[in-house]
This record gives C-alpha cells, structure tokens and sequence, in this order.
C-alpha cells in the first residue's frame, strides 16, 4: 500500500478521534489536582487506543527490545507497558499529557524513595487536538511511579497529580511518596507555544 492510500484511512481515524474527544465533558474545575490515569498498553481495548496511538513508534522499539530478549508476547499483544496521563478538554482543544512506562524506554530514578515504591524517568509527550488536526511535542522524561502490588501501604499515601493552570495554560504535575512531595518530579509544562 503506498503512503497516500493510507492517508484517507489516516485522516478517518484523526476526525472520528477528534469527533469521539468532542463529545466527551468538559473537564471540571481544571486547576483542581487530580489523580493521574493509567492505561495498560499491552492490549488494543478502547479506552487505551489513544495512548497506543501516541506511543506506536516507541511501543514498536520496545516490542523489538522484548522480542530481542526471547521473551514472547501475546498474538496481537505489545510488550509489557502503560502509561499515566492527563486529559484537560475545553470548548476549543484537548490536551493530553502522558508519560509512557516500558522497560526499555525508562531508567531508574536516582532519587527514588524506598521500600515498596520505585520511581522511573520515562519518556513524555504532550499531544494537543484542535479538531481533527493534533500536535505532538517530545519533553523531557517524567517521573513514574510505580508501586509494588505486595506493598501493604497505604493506596492514599503514594500517587501521581495533575493540575491545570487555566490563566498560564500550563499542567503542573507533582508525586507524593509516604504523604511527601518529591520536588524533582514536580513540572509545569506549557501547552501554549
């Protein structure tokens, strides 16, 4: 198939996913801080193709880096990975911040807490949507965090928050580990150029 005939299909897939966007609410008191969301990556399920979609060529990398390894995927199936993002949808835009979490793609923060709770610097993108036209923009690795299941902590006591400063437009992210701000996670990322 040459580049141009998957275009139309291309374009088909940019307005239904602008379409499916606009549809979806406003989001409430954006400035509030919020939970982060988390997608698992390794299977194709609707709420997660929007992620699967922003990350492929880097899924596709660590596909190839687990393939590499002898370890063997589902039929269908990505290697392990997720990510955790933030969606703001206003009347004109979308704007998602999300940060991809795949083996091969993060390393080891040197900051990283203790017992129970690894935190990660992995890769970010910013994708804003104006209908069915999206810009994506590479930043700088964020801050992941990762808690193990065994963990007997407290859910409450470790998580990863989003905030959206409607005045400067930025999203302003920050991680609590054991009830205490980690400063070099914290971030304020423009979404206006």
């Amino acid at each position: 198939m040459s580049r141009f005939a998957a275009l139309p299909i291309a374009v088909a897939m940019a307005c239904a996913f602008a379409s499916t966007l606009q549809a979806q609410e406003l989001t409430a008191n954006p400035g509030a801080w919020r939970p982060l969301a988390h997608a698992d990556l390794k299977t194709e399920l609707p709420d997660n193709l929007t992620y699967i979609d922003v990350w492929k060529d880097a899924l596709i990398a660590n596909n190839q880096a687990y393939d590499a390894k002898g370890a063997t995927r589902g039929i269908g199936q990505n290697a392990p990975a997720s990510d955790a993002h933030v969606v703001v949808r206003s009347s004109r835009w979308t704007v998602v911040l999300t940060t991809l979490d795949t083996e091969s793609g993060c390393r080891p923060a040197e900051f990283s807490p203790g017992a129970g709770v690894r935190i990660k610097l992995c890769p970010t993108r910013l994708v804003i949507f104006e209908g069915a036209i999206s810009r994506t923009t590479e930043l700088p690795a964020s801050c992941y965090l990762e808690i193990d299941p065994a963990s007997s902590s407290d859910p409450n006591d470790n998580a990863s928050y989003a905030a959206f400063d409607t005045v400067t437009k930025t999203i302003k992210t920050g991680l609590i580990v054991n009830h205490r701000a980690i400063d070099e996670c914290a971030r304020f990322i423009p979404t206006t150029p």
